[in-house]
């Protein structure tokens, strides 16, 4: 009840008291219904708190069901003693040391040391064995004026043989060849030296 209720309140007791209370009611929503000896009604309408804050100022703000406010005062507080300075900090440090196939982590810190060790994995298994390598051979089949072949030979991935591809004349006038690669022949021979 703020300050204004109050005095509201102390009016109409004082009215009621001077002529007789002959009856009274307070419902749940805070309204105080007084019916006097010579047949007055005398009606308030108590406001309930919904709110306590501290403002900043240090002062207690109620705030009430209607909207209104009451500053209540101010709030005292009590300064605490200052408490005792903390420990000083520390960083843990962690090392790690391998000898043969285990590993032994150390973390230290303020309380004392922690050591795991970690032994290797086992070895995986032996992958499948890879096809011999083969180097490409190139050497001159023919050789004279008006003609030039080379024999490639390769191993062929698919079959695993080795074959040789000779090539077409590859010396012709005005320095092309009279019988050129066929796109057969092209791709092979792409693919040996690929």
């Amino acid at each position: 009840m703020n300050g204004e209720e109050a005095y509201v309140l102390s009016k109409a007791l004082t009215a009621s008291a001077a002529a007789g209370i002959k009856n009274y009611n307070i419902s749940s929503s805070g309204l105080l219904t007084m019916e006097t000896s010579d047949g007055q009604t005398i009606s308030y309408q108590f406001h309930e708190p919904v709110s306590c804050d501290v403002n900043e100022n240090n002062h207690l703000i109620i705030t009430y069901t209607n909207g209104s406010t009451q500053d209540a005062g101010v709030i005292t507080t009590l300064k605490g003693d200052k408490g005792d300075p903390g420990n000083d900090g520390y960083s843990p440090v962690a090392t790690v040391s391998k000898v043969g196939d285990t590993a032994t982590i150390t973390i230290r810190d303020k309380t004392g040391e922690t050591t795991e060790t970690i032994k290797d994995g086992q070895d995986g298994q032996d992958g499948q064995d890879g096809n011999d390598g083969y180097a490409p051979q190139v050497s001159v089949n023919t050789s004279t004026s008006d003609t030039y072949t080379l024999d490639i030979t390769y191993k062929d991935e698919t079959t695993g043989e080795v074959e040789t591809f000779t090539t077409p004349n590859l010396k012709g006038s005005g320095g092309g060849s009279d019988d050129p690669l066929t796109p057969e022949q092209l791709e092979s021979l792409i693919n040996i030296l690929i």
